[in-house]
């Protein structure tokens, strides 16, 4: 298939290169206004003045030139907008005016209801006056009792300043104690290294003198089993020669003795045997063929069980499904037996249960009185251990020391020993923290994993750590409510990082002074329905779930280096206080101790017996077959039973088996048979043989068994010979081990020797040095017991300067007690002011409740009569701008604008209409706070607002307004507005399309009648050149609309009347179609033309007139490509090209008329030129 190639410049191109190329120089590609076809022409003259939608005329044929076609699609658009918009603004219409009837059905309702709302409005502008008095009243007396509080905080901060300065002589006197104490810590951790190191020396020297003593009686022990294994090697290389030059050669002299006898034995029998060898013969060949006939029917036997084995496997096949339930229901009955005899003993061992548990009450009764001065001599214990080491516990002691020598790294302490808080909260904080301050702090992931894996160790117990860079303290969002504190502000911690942790065991928890605080702000009453964690000052915790955790043993003192002991246990004082109350408990039972120690033993034995018998029984109460579970396991047995279905053969598997049962049986009848046969065959040989055997003579079994026994004693003697070699092998082995392991133990000797020499100095040094430190330990401890003395005198200074403070304490109280009195007067009249307040609260509410903005905004200035009425259809047409010519607008209809009612006299308002009453005035009271001087006016004229109040609220009783129509009312007035509003829109849009329209079709009407004027006097001068005298017309069909009927075209040729184009001869068309053409393209010239044979219905006179004018257009801006085959056409043109054909082919000739000039001397000039004209063949 043939390719088109585009060339620019001899360059290979593409079409779109190429058709921007041309479309450069003006070429109208898209319109192929270039190219005129003689069809073109010819349909020039049959165009209709206005065309349709599949034949153009010459309307469309000129817009498409003039380009006023591309106003078309957005005419078309604004008129479909136009038309549409009008249908909605009627719709719209429609609403406003039953909009504005509701509006004005509304009125009289609205005013009786505003009435009612004025009263309203002067009742509670009077409520709010009486309310705000009473309030101010309050107010005064809350600033007198805050007065007096003041007064009483002064006294108390004085007070507090006297407890601060107490507090510091405390802290002093604390501080040199404590640093004495360290000191006196110092001098036992020293005194406690040095017990260790002589505790270590004296290990060490300890297994230096048991190594040493080791190493001796291995010596010892090394050289006597030297002495043995020489002694052991000698006697088994002589117990070797021994065997090996006596014992052996006896054994060969016998082998060689028994051979000889039994060979000639041997030849002995072979005469015995040829003499009775005929008599033998017959039988043993009778024995040979009933050999062969068992072995032929063991072969039948065998093919006959591969058969039936065959056969019982297909059998097996066909009912593995049926037997294989069978099986699995035999099974789960077996084990539902099984669970029921497990039901019987279980419940036979819970008979016996009660009976060894009743047993065992007793016996702990007998108990009691025993176990209760054990827990004396226990808490005794407990009080000398808690006076004896003020120190944690072992877990957290041991924990410490490993931190402390370096074992354990990053690990700070327990939690509770890292920071203090005041006494005052010290109930509250330690019940919110809870047991969180007994965790151990670490700094990191690794340290606390190490803690862990060293209790773990050393089988401390559990323990909790906190790990510091894990956690973050949360910014508080707001101030505490109600004058309480966070509870981690008053937490001291000994160092800043230390503070997360103590977030960690509190978080957002605050202190109230009590449960009644702690409940308000816990619930969120008093915080907007925001909860708290909460603690009183006593403990009682209130959680943001609402939970109350009250009661119970109160936690206090675990803050503080001496503050985390047992929970059971308690501080020391504590403990003090629980044994002195025992110990009057146990005066009253000395009296009875000395008889409760004699029952003991007994006690004890008959404990021993109830321990063996209850450890039985809880024994079989341990089994994992409990009662409900063997209970629920039967019932699962009978489900799985029930559930057990045992599959029935097919119709054709039962044939089947059936079928195989019957060959089976047959198989089994012969196979019997063949085996009765081999049964008879073997018992026939064995005859044969016993006759065989008995054929042969006494000689012949004699000498048979005389070689046996020869035999047997050779094959003795030889095992003997064999064993004895071995023994003598073994023998030289062990003796060369023996003398090996010596030479080993000589060596092992020298070591040992080497290892005593070096050890005995080294025991002798570890000796001198754990004399040193045991001097060394013994200065340390009376250094220590100087101290502890120092320790007491500054104990005792410091309980004196505790209970002076403690007496400052007590005035503190005091105060404070004052100060919340005083406060709870502020609190009483706080309250009644907010009581008062709330009151007002409501007040505004119904205030706002009321419709009072559309009291003192719309309502006292607007009235039915201000609302516009409803535009009517009826009154005079909407009329359109001017345009310069055409008909009315497509779909346009006529249209009102909405007009403003007469607005009413003065004599429509005497209706009864209130003068307006102003509201803001009123609602003064209710919306602000007032002054002292308004509430001074108040209070003289109180009798006369308490009138107005009664006065008001009697005439609302009488009133029954609707107090909906003015809700109503201002709904059907923003309806009404909101429907106007959505009129006025729809009118805008309206006219602005409608100006668009306007505008769109002027544009194009201007644009085409400039065009077509300029294209209609063109037309006529043309056509008269070309005629030479006729003349033609374009005229406009409809002159106020061009665009109606179209465009007519009229010729009037040469001598001739007017004509349509269509009525003219074929010439007279083409002539006036071409003065056309030729006029478009003067108003939208082309550089280049192309022509189909334009002149083929012209005459010669004509193509030459139509020949000169394309040639004067080409001396100015174009040039024109002609098809043509008339001469006048030739002569005129500057390069001809001929189209032939020859040979089949298609070719063309190019002929350059300017090579071809005839030169006539004499008449013509150098310049002139006559054309050749192409012979036709």
């Amino acid at each position: 298939m043939a390719s088109l190639r585009y060339t620019i410049d001899d360059r290979t191109s593409s079409w779109t290169e190429v058709g921007d190329r041309l479309r450069a120089y003006g070429i109208d590609l898209d319109h192929n206004r270039f190219l005129i076809l003689q069809g073109e022409v010819e349909s020039i003259a049959m165009m209709k003045p206005k065309g349709e939608a599949s034949q153009p005329g010459f309307l469309e044929f000129l817009e498409e030139i003039i380009g006023s076609e591309v106003f078309i699609g957005d005419i078309e658009k604004s008129t479909e907008n136009m038309n549409r918009l009008v249908e909605e603004r009627n719709l719209h219409l429609n609403r406003v005016n039953a909009a504005h009837k509701d509006v004005v059905a509304l009125e009289g309702p609205k005013r009786e209801a505003m009435k009612y709302v004025k009263v309203q409005c002067k009742l509670i502008g009077s409520k709010a006056k009486l309310v705000q008095y009473d309030r101010g009243k309050a107010d005064k007396r809350r600033r007198e009792a805050e007065a007096e509080r003041k007064e009483a905080a002064e006294s108390l901060k004085e007070m507090m300043e006297e407890i601060e300065q107490a507090n510091q002589k405390v802290k002093a006197a604390e501080a040199e104690c404590k640093t004495k104490e360290k000191a006196c810590h110092k001098i036992s951790v020293k005194c406690d290294k040095l017990l260790n190191k002589f505790n270590e020396m004296d290990r060490q020297l300890t297994k230096s003198k048991e190594d040493l003593k080791t190493c001796e009686i291995k010596l010892k022990r090394t050289k006597k089993e030297i002495t043995t294994n020489e002694n052991k090697a000698e006697k088994l290389k002589d117990d070797a020669k021994e065997m090996e030059e006596v014992d052996l050669p006896k054994v060969e002299s016998d082998i060689k003795k028994l051979e000889e006898k039994s060979e000639s034995e041997r030849k002995k029998l072979e005469e015995i045997y040829g003499k009775e060898a005929k008599c033998s013969t017959e039988k043993k060949e009778e024995l040979d063929n009933l050999t062969k006939d068992l072995e032929e029917l063991r072969a039948v036997e065998g093919e006959y069980k591969r058969d039936i084995n065959d056969m019982l496997k297909q059998k097996k096949q066909l009912t593995d499904k049926v037997s294989a339930a069978q099986g699995q229901r035999a099974r789960v009955e077996q084990e539902k037996q099984i669970m029921v005899d497990k039901l019987k003993q279980r419940e036979e061992a819970m008979e016996e249960s009660k009976r060894i548990t009743e047993q065992a009450a007793g016996l702990a009764e007998g108990r009691t009185p025993l176990a209760f001065i054990g827990k004396i001599d226990s808490t005794q214990v407990k009080m000398q251990e808690s006076g004896g080491s003020q120190g944690a516990p072992n877990l957290r002691k041991a924990i410490m020391q490993a931190a402390q020598s370096g074992q354990l790294r990053g690990v700070h302490g327990r939690l509770g020993d890292l920071g203090t808080v005041d006494d005052m909260y010290d109930v509250a904080a330690c019940t919110a923290a809870s047991g969180t301050l007994d965790n151990i702090v670490v700094d990191n992931a690794e340290a606390a994993q190490a803690v862990v894996e060293f209790c773990k160790q050393r089988r401390l117990g559990r323990v909790t750590c906190i790990i510091l860079d894990k956690i973050r303290e949360k910014k508080p969002t707001g101030d505490p409510p109600e004058d309480t504190r966070r509870l981690i502000d008053l937490i001291k911690p000994n160092e800043r990082k230390f503070r997360p942790a103590f977030y960690f065991a509190v978080r957002e928890t605050l202190v109230a002074k009590d449960l009644n605080q702690a409940q308000r702000v816990g619930h969120g009453e008093t915080t907007g329905g925001r909860r708290y964690r909460v603690v009183s000052l006593d403990g009682k915790l209130v959680e943001t779930s609402g939970v109350m955790s009250a009661g119970g043993r109160t936690a206090k003192g675990l803050f503080g280096a001496q503050r985390g002991k047992d929970p059971e246990a308690g501080s020391y004082q504590r403990l003090e206080q629980q044994v002195a109350r025992l110990k009057q408990k146990m005066d009253e039972l000395k009296a009875t101790r000395e008889k409760l120690t004699n029952e003991r033993s007994d006690l004890q034995d008959m404990n021993r017996q109830m321990k063996a018998t209850l450890a039985d029984h809880e024994q079989r109460e341990q089994q994992p077959v409990d009662l409900d579970v063997v209970k629920i396991s039967i019932q699962q047995f009978d489900r799985q039973l029930e559930a057990i279905v045992c599959p029935e053969l097919s119709d054709d598997e039962k044939k089947k088996v059936a079928m195989l049962d019957e060959k089976i049986e047959d198989k089994q009848g012969e196979l019997n048979e063949i085996q009765a046969g081999v049964a008879e065959l073997l018992e026939a040989i064995k005859l044969l043989k016993d006759k065989i055997l008995r054929s042969e003579g006494d000689k012949t079994r004699a000498q048979k068994r005389k070689m046996e026994e020869l035999k047997k004693s050779l094959e003795e003697r030889r095992n003997h010979k064999r064993r004895m070699a071995l023994n003598i092998r073994k023998a030289r082995e062990n003796a060369e081990k023996a003398l090996e392991k010596a030479e080993q133990l000589r060596k092992d000797i020298e070591t040992l020797e080497k290892e005593e020499e070096k050890r005995r100095p080294e025991s002798e040094k570890l000796q001198e040095i754990a004399l040193g430190l045991f001097e060394d330990h013994n200065q340390l401890l009376e250094q220590r017991r100087e101290q502890e003395k120092v320790v007491e005198e500054l104990k005792e200074k410091v309980k004196q300067i505790r209970d002076e403070h403690q007496e400052v304490k007590k005035k503190e109280e005091d105060l404070k007690m004052n100060y919340e009195e005083k406060s709870n007067k502020v609190k009483q009249h706080e309250e009644a002011s907010r009581h008062y307040s709330r009151d007002l609260a409501g007040l505004k509410k119904e205030w706002d409740d009321l419709p009072t903005a559309l009291l003192f905004e719309e309502l006292e200035h607007d009235s039915a009569a201000n609302i516009p009425p409803a535009p009517s259809r009826r009154g005079s047409p909407v009329t359109s701008p001017a345009r310069p010519a055409g008909p009315q607008l497509p779909n346009e209809t006529p249209e009102q604008t909405p007009e403003r009612v007469k607005q009413p006299d003065d004599d429509d308002e005497e209706d009864g209409r209130e003068e307006p009453m102003d509201c803001r005035a009123l609602g003064k009271p209710v919306l602000m706070d007032l002054t002292e001087e308004e509430l001074a006016g108040i209070e003289k004229a109180l009798s006369s607002i308490k009138s107005t109040v009664f006065a008001l609220e009697d005439e609302i009783q009488k009133m029954q307004p609707n107090t909906r129509a003015i809700e109503d009312y201002k709904k059907k007035a923003a309806d009404y507005k909101k429907k106007k509003d959505e009129l006025d829109a729809v009118t805008k849009d309206r006219d602005d399309v409608r100006s668009r329209l306007k505008q769109l079709e002027n544009d194009r009407l201007t644009m085409f009648l400039t065009g077509f004027h300029t294209i209609r006097e063109k037309l006529k001068e043309l056509y008269q050149m070309i005629t030479l005298g006729g003349d033609a017309d374009l005229e406009l069909v409809d002159g106020q609309d061009p665009f109606s009927l179209g465009i007519s075209f009229s010729v009037r040729p040469p001598r001739k009347s007017w004509k349509q184009i269509a009525n003219l001869s074929g010439g007279e068309k083409t002539l006036a179609s071409l003065a056309l053409v030729f006029a478009l393209h003067y108003y939208k010239p082309t550089p280049l033309y192309f022509m189909d044979e334009i002149d083929a219905a012209l005459d010669q006179r004509n193509v030459a007139i139509i020949a000169n004018y394309i040639k004067e257009r080409t001396q100015k801006n174009a040039q024109f490509i002609i098809i043509t085959l008339r001469n006048s056409m030739f002569e005129l043109a500057d390069l001809l090209v001929g189209i032939c054909k020859t040979q089949d082919r298609s070719k063309s000739v190019m002929v350059d008329p300017a090579k071809y000039m005839l030169r006539d001397s004499s008449d013509n000039s150098r310049d002139s030129i006559t054309p050749l004209l192409p012979v036709r063949r």
